[in-house]
């Protein structure tokens, strides 16, 4: 996320009032999306941020090395330093000290206080991709420094891109070359970083580049930067757009912006080709607000400015508030926009009291860097080491012992409990980047290579958590199950041929097909895959899936935190018709077709008083979405039950 500051946009751009609504724009479409508000592309403002870091750096750089021919890195430093190391060093020591009281010690603590030391020493993107994982996924969601991803990102983009933009500049000074060195240093850059990004798209997955590494690498996101440098380059360059095409850019940009916001969401891979959409409508914005005066009228006014203005520290404060919010009242539906509401104050303090009186601080002074770097850099770091290192080796011990429930949380003993009793993956399978757990394709059967498979299971992580139960059910029968990344939402190379396996052998008489059902799966495309299987002779086994929670497993098999007592059931009239919905749809598909039946496998957990995950002394899931193997076996006997009496 970059909130470069107003001081900056008058230096570099005259002080574009539409630069700073547009910065308003973006966070408050992550604030939105992060309290779970109806805005699914909200995530894509850290891509808007980004956009417009590249071009206001560009520019301010330009306008010195303009001025000076030369670029002092000492005071570009120092800027950065006050501008962004004070208010998230008070962020990072206020969040990691709550922590340590209302998140979980047995990983929730731990992954906190690691993203501080990462934010801290430029590194947090890093932390998250080993610690936390997937930003969608349900550790990242306990994780209450998780947005300080983005802020590694753009402190990276700041270590290189200021070098690489000296460089073209002086070979261009001394050896009188083109104009256009610096565009094309960039471009390259640019266009290597996007064709890195979209590699699963173009041609093949890259070695290192699995999915949780491609959405927090810099190398991914370097080309958004690209895209605000070269709209910045341009404007160098002195390109001016007239009025009325001004003004249709702008519009268009706009649109394209807007529309990223409403109608992307997290089933979208990104990076990737969606993200094109806001990158592409912010460049678009920044080029040609100079030109025309609809920008100043529609994203310059008072409110849009002043929210622009403190938009960093609204960033860093809104998602720990929400965290700990979510985690004390986690089945209040309204908690995490109200707590979204309440991290306003937060951020305003840090905003008047901090940000601004050290972002107007003068020139490099040893002493100064001194204190500030003491306060606000070694004191977090110090204490978010310190809470690391306490709960992981004092803390974490003793809450293990207030264990209450039999069963597994974490998805590391399922894993390993299916590897034990299966054998290798019986598909012929084509690489796809999103369907591997750390290189390895997740895919196996019951019985040993070469004999034919009765039951075959297909779909997302829905289906994979089933295997072990039916396998288990059906011990005299050979289970397979291939993992299909967002299948059936999501079709690939991979998923065709793994269907087109299934229908063509003679041996399988079951499909089980379940997903993270979401309502918004394409029906025909379902009836049409049905159709198919069924022809074959095969019967298709629905599921209509499993309740989501709003609290990890861990909270329900231990004590939470040191404020909160162990949660494992829930009641919410709104997520209770949101299945009904989805179950209609599920029904509609199987009525449509003799050969296809329907298992309910939610009532297992729910009833008119509310869904649990435990039952009898026993833990059913592993996380807040996914059974653990005792789950799976309640589940996967319902399932066996209703294939026996077909």
């Amino acid at each position: 996320m970059t909130t470069s500051t107003s001081n900056e946009a008058r230096v570099s751009t005259h002080f574009r009032l539409d630069i700073q609504g547009l910065r308003a724009l973006a966070v408050i479409a992550v604030i939105a999306f992060h309290a779970g508000l109806p805005l699914p592309g909200g995530f894509l403002g850290v891509d808007i941020f980004f956009v417009i870091s590249g071009f206001v750096i560009t520019l301010m750089l330009h306008r010195e090395w303009q001025t000076s021919q030369r670029i002092s890195l000492k005071n570009f430093f120092w800027r950065r330093f006050k501008r962004l190391a004070p208010a998230l060093g008070l962020t990072v020591a206020v969040t990691v000290l709550l922590s340590a009281f209302f998140l979980s010690p047995l990983g929730d603590v731990q992954r906190t206080a690691a993203t501080g030391l990462g934010a801290l020493t430029v590194s947090a993107n890093i932390v998250l991709a080993r610690l936390t994982g997937s930003y969608f996924d349900a550790p990242a969601e306990a994780n209450a420094l998780l947005n300080t991803w983005s802020l590694s990102v753009e402190e990276q983009f700041y270590l290189l891109f200021p070098l690489l933009l000296i460089g073209a500049w002086t070979l261009k000074k001394r050896h009188k070359w083109s104009l256009s060195t610096p565009m094309l240093v960039v471009g390259v850059i640019t266009g290597v970083s996007l064709l890195t990004a979209l590699a699963p798209w173009l041609f093949t997955s890259l070695p290192g580049f699995d999915q949780v590494t491609r959405f927090y690498s810099p190398i991914t996101r370097a080309w958004e930067f690209g895209f605000g440098a070269i709209g910045a380059l341009l404007i160098a360059r002195g390109l001016r757009l007239g009025t009325r095409l001004a003004t249709v850019t702008w519009v268009t940009g706009l649109a394209l912006t807007l529309a990223s916001l409403v109608l992307i969401s997290d089933a979208f891979i990104t990076p990737g080709p969606s993200t094109l959409i806001p990158v592409i409508g912010t460049t678009l914005l920044l080029v040609a607000g100079a030109s025309t005066p609809l920008a100043n009228g529609t994203l310059g006014n008072r409110p849009a400015v002043w929210i622009g203005d403190a938009s960093y520290s609204l960033y860093l404060w809104h998602w720990p508030i929400i965290v700990f919010a979510v985690t004390l009242w986690p089945t209040t539906s309204w908690i995490a926009p109200a707590a979204a509401l309440v991290s306003i104050v937060p951020a305003i303090a840090s905003f008047l009291f901090v940000e601004k009186p050290i972002r107007a601080l003068p020139s490099l002074n040893r002493n100064r860097v001194t204190q500030i770097g003491l306060a606000f850099v070694l004191v977090p770091l110090v204490l978010s080491l310190t809470v690391l290192v306490v709960t992981q080796a004092l803390v974490k011990p003793r809450f293990e012992q207030t264990e209450a429930l039999s069963g597994d949380v974490g998805h590391s003993t399922r894993m390993q409990a299916m590897d034990t009793m299966s054998f290798g993956c019986p598909f012929e399978q084509v690489e796809d980047v999103f369907q591997t757990d750390d290189g390895i394709l997740r895919c196996m059967q019951s019985k040993p290579q070469g004999t034919p498979i009765d039951i075959a299971i297909l779909g997302d992580s829905h289906a994979e958590h089933l295997y072990p139960g039916i396998a288990e059910a059906l011990s005299t029968k050979n289970v397979a199950y291939q993992y299909l990344f967002d299948w059936p939402r999501r079709a690939s190379d991979n998923s065709d041929l793994a269907v087109n396996q299934v229908v063509s052998n003679p041996d399988i008489t079951h499909v089980v097909i379940n997903s993270a059902w979401t309502g918004t799966e394409d029906s025909e495309f379902l009836t049409g895959l049905f159709q198919r299987i069924t022809d074959a002779g095969k019967t298709v086994v629905l599921t209509d899936d499993i309740p989501d929670f709003p609290f990890d497993a861990a909270a329900c098999k231990y004590r939470p935190n040191l404020v909160q007592d162990r949660v494992c059931s829930f009641s919410s009239p709104g997520i209770a018709q949101a299945h009904i919905d989805r179950l209609a749809n599920l029904e509609a598909l199987s009525n449509a077709n003799p050969n296809v039946s329907l298992v309910r496998t939610h009532g297992l957990f729910c009833d008119s008083a509310g869904c649990t995950m435990q039952q009898d002394g026993e833990l059913l899931y592993e996380d807040d979405n996914h059974l653990n193997l005792q789950g799976s076996r309640l589940v996967g006997k319902e399932i066996v039950r209703n294939l026996q009496s077909d």
